[in-house]
């Protein structure tokens, strides 16, 4: 077993003893975006985001997934978020940028 996946299961497990606790969640879509399971990654950030709708990296990260399959409007969504909550996020900044960038050659 791989250690992205055994950070995976760990994860679970702590959401299994505190399913509020938003850096699990947080820390489970890292792992599963770093497997490329993105469904699953998705599904761990909007845990995430739930329990703590104040925390920039989580949107940045749940942003950063959609990025990743290509979503962009939903991507630019979360990043909108994450700035709205630190608008000097330089990560969030450059990824939001690269989204419009996409969506601008969209039209």
């Amino acid at each position: 077993m791989g250690e992205h996946q055994q950070a995976v299961n760990c994860y679970e497990e702590a959401v299994g003893l505190e399913p509020t606790y938003g850096w699990a969640w947080n820390g489970m879509g890292l792992a599963y975006a770093a497997l490329s399971k993105w469904d699953q990654a998705l599904e761990a950030y909007e845990q995430a985001v739930k329990f703590n709708p104040d925390d920039a990296w989580f949107w940045h990260n749940y942003g950063d997934t959609w990025l990743m399959i290509e979503n962009y409007e939903r991507a630019v969504a979360a990043f909108e978020r994450a700035l709205a909550l630190d608008p000097a996020h330089e990560p969030t900044r450059r990824k939001i940028k690269q989204a419009q960038d996409h969506l601008d050659s969209e039209v």
